[in-house]
């Protein structure tokens, strides 16, 4: 949420000279977890209404600022008294510190109520630390008849807000399905996205599996470091905010049904991520190449949500997560959208298709 903070300015008389006390007003938080313009923070710089009386014909100001938390952004004319300086008014940012100001070129004095000037600043993703500024100097030059009082301003805090809708959730998908063949070896794809994943650090993935089943060999990726132990995936300095992962498994046994359950155990170094504690399952099914028969000669076909079983086989069919949601020999079967693998028993072996395959 943005916030105003309003603070009124009174000027004071003192040994007959009006005193100026500078009024810092913070005009929008920085929302560190939000995008390039999220981020901005201005902050307006007001001396209250200015009399033809008082001679204001320009001035220069210096600001220091924490420069590990947030960067100087711009200097801002619209609106303020140095919209009136035109050409002349010049800003310069270094580390910790800007400068700027400007005077006018002819005529004057200027008066009015409006601000002296604004000033922005970006925070840097991934920052939540509360700081402030300091204005060290305010300088008018020498026809200005009033006084500026520094030592008495009440510099606001600016407090950087996250909000809810730039906290992003990491999508992870997967292929619904891998097979393995006579080879035992098979490499599939994981992908995980989010708007923030590229401000991560080190991502950690737990990966649920049956080591009895099957063996986790290796996992790469080619836009993060990747260090593979006990079926735990560690990604460190993620580039993008999207990673693929390749992993690679080998089958121990002979044809077994099994699955892989994916799942986010812990993110580091960003509050910008929501850990989604979902699981995302990929089924594992056996095809041996070498008893392959054709649908033809199975007499089976798929069509219209219904799965024609001529011959009449005994039927397994599983779904996305590897539940068995049907067993069984009718001649027509209906399904929907989420099965993944057919299991045809032969009497003398028994096969699995892929539904993909059909």
């Amino acid at each position: 949420m943005k916030t105003i903070i309003f603070i009124i300015l009174a000027n004071v008389c003192l040994y007959g000279q009006d005193v100026f006390i500078p009024n810092i007003t913070v005009l929008e938080n920085p929302n560190p977890c939000g995008g390039f313009e999220d981020r901005r923070v201005t902050l307006i710089v007001d001396i209250g209404k200015v009399l033809p009386s008082h001679q204001l014909y320009g001035f220069e100001f210096g600001i220091e600022y924490d420069s590990t938390k947030m960067v100087f952004d711009n200097l801002i004319n619209q609106t303020t008294f140095l919209e009136f300086f035109g050409e002349s008014v010049s800003v310069q940012g270094s580390k910790h510190f800007v400068t700027g100001g400007g005077a006018l070129l002819s005529g004057g004095p200027i008066s009015g109520d409006r601000p002296l000037f604004a000033i922005s600043f970006r925070y840097f993703e991934d920052v939540f630390d509360t700081t402030s500024i300091k204005l060290t100097y305010l300088y008018m030059l020498e026809e200005f008849t009033g006084t500026i009082d520094l030592l008495n301003i009440d510099y606001p805090k600016i407090v950087p807000e996250i909000e809810s809708n730039t906290l992003r959730d990491i999508d992870i998908t997967v292929k619904d399905s891998i097979v393995f063949d006579s080879t035992k070896q098979v490499e599939a794809s994981i992908m995980l996205s989010s708007n923030n994943l590229s401000r991560v650090n080190n991502l950690l993935m737990n990966i649920e599996i049956d080591n009895n089943l099957y063996l986790l060999k290796d996992a790469y990726s080619d836009n993060s470091s990747i260090l593979l132990e006990n079926n735990k995936i560690l990604l460190e300095d993620v580039a993008d905010n999207t990673v693929e992962i390749k992993i690679v498994l080998e089958q121990l046994t002979d044809s077994v049904n099994s699955k892989l359950e994916f799942s986010i155990e812990d993110v580091n170094q960003s509050s910008c991520i929501n850990i989604d504690t979902k699981s995302e399952t990929m089924l594992i099914a056996y095809e041996e190449l070498s008893t392959f028969i054709s649908n033809e000669e199975l007499e089976i076909e798929i069509s219209g949500g219904l799965i024609r079983n001529t011959k009449r086989f005994d039927l397994k069919i599983y779904d996305q997560i590897g539940r068995v949601i049907y067993s069984g020999n009718d001649n027509l079967i209906a399904i929907n959208n989420n099965i993944v693998f057919l299991e045809i028993d032969l009497h003398d072996k028994k096969i699995i298709k892929s539904l993909i395959n059909f």
